[in-house]
């Protein structure tokens, strides 16, 4: 922990964890342009390219070469990870976020620490408290919310849009353009 923080560990990783967080929520918020331009193969390659970059960046100013004679098993273990829960988590998350957007990927992706709690609890014997299921509840609550969409505000000006025009009397062909004939 860098000493000009002047805070403590507990408080310093809440922050970084905030800020990664908030990194992510604007690569998924801002990548769909690219994704949907580039495909989400391409996309992915692009990212983990820029990524490993800047890990090797990092190493060549922080790291010792001593750092990379490891056993065997290590690498092995390192490549299962980094393909395993890096490389197909982000092939999935774009291929994603290219098929159903990204506001709907986001919102899917929310329920994964449901999944977690639930499954930490059950399978691992976690601490499960009043608390967790509060926030539990706010989390799903949000997503039905959302579902539903009344916490949306795309979907809020939608239905203002439309109530304006069933109002003025637009009645518009389905499928068509207004004013035009069928051809035949």
């Amino acid at each position: 922990m860098p000493g000009w923080t002047g805070l403590g560990a507990t408080s310093w990783g809440a922050l970084l964890t905030l800020g990664a967080a908030f990194c992510f929520a604007l690569y998924v918020t801002f990548s769909e342009a690219p994704i949907r331009r580039l495909g989400s193969r391409q996309f992915t390659a692009l990212a983990m390219l820029a990524a490993s970059g800047a890990i090797a960046i990092h190493f060549l100013l922080q790291g010792s070469w001593l750092r990379l004679v490891q056993p065997w098993p290590v690498y092995t273990y390192a490549l299962a990870v980094a393909f395993l829960c890096t490389v197909l988590p982000s092939l999935m998350m774009s291929a994603a976020i290219e098929r159903i957007g990204s506001a709907s990927t986001g919102a899917i992706g929310s329920s994964g620490p449901v999944v977690t709690l639930v499954a930490a609890a059950w399978v691992l014997g976690e601490p499960f408290s009043l608390v967790h299921l509060l926030g539990m509840a706010i989390i799903i609550g949000s997503l039905l919310l959302l579902k539903s969409g009344r916490g949306s505000p795309a979907s809020a000006g939608a239905r203002q849009k439309a109530a304006a025009g069933s109002a003025a009397g637009e009645n518009k062909p389905e499928g068509g353009n207004p004013g035009r004939g069928s051809a035949g």
